[in-house]
């Protein structure tokens, strides 16, 4: 076993649909919670036999491991425990030699907890979890500009051509929409022009 780091490595544990910090790390689209770590420059994940091999091919992540090998790993480190994600993160920390993890603000309280209880130190992160996520990349920022264009046009649509009631959300109880002021020219990329 490798002496334990004082340095703190990132810890997540959330799924990666919802949570902005989980897809940043892992480049993964996840429905469900997982763990995710540094080490140094390297990125970790750990996923249960469904996502295992999708996320060895599709994630960001430098080393994809199994949870249920994490699993059997960390019941032997811990024999007389029910293991749980606490004793998993455990098992895992002290294989990599991790003695302390920082965590986004909205970590598990428990889990925190947990860890603590098992001797590791838990930080939470002042301010962005990954601040380089704050500056967007010049594909992102055209991702951005492509959309805001794409919502724009919707709306000049929707302004220009009206709402039938059937199409309305709520269907046709709805009056007919009226249209007193009609939205600037949209941009040079717009199929249709808004009336003078």
């Amino acid at each position: 076993m490798p002496k334990l780091s004082t340095t703190p490595s990132p810890l997540l544990y959330a799924d990666s649909e919802r949570d902005a910090n989980q897809l940043y790390f892992s480049g993964l689209s996840v429905p469900d919670p997982f763990l995710a770590f540094g080490v140094g420059r390297k990125k970790f994940g750990v996923f249960n036999a469904l996502e295992f091999a999708r996320a060895k091919k599709e994630s960001a992540l430098d080393v994809v491991l199994s949870l249920e090998e994490w699993r059997e790993r960390a019941q032997k480190s811990f024999p007389e425990s029910t293991v749980g994600t606490a004793e998993i993160v455990a098992a895992l920390a002290r294989h990599h030699g991790v003695g302390r993890f920082y965590v986004p603000d909205d970590f598990p309280a428990k889990l925190a907890f947990d860890l603590i209880d098992l001797g590791l130190a838990v930080g939470f992160a002042e301010g962005s979890f990954f601040p380089q996520r704050d500056i967007k990349k010049p594909a992102e920022l055209e991702a951005i500009r492509i959309a805001l264009v794409a919502e724009y046009l919707a709306l000049v649509n929707s302004l220009v051509e009206g709402v039938a009631p059937q199409d309305a959300p709520g269907g046709s109880n709805l009056e007919e929409p009226v249209v007193e002021t009609v939205a600037p020219t949209p941009p040079a990329a717009a199929k249709k022009k808004a009336p003078k």
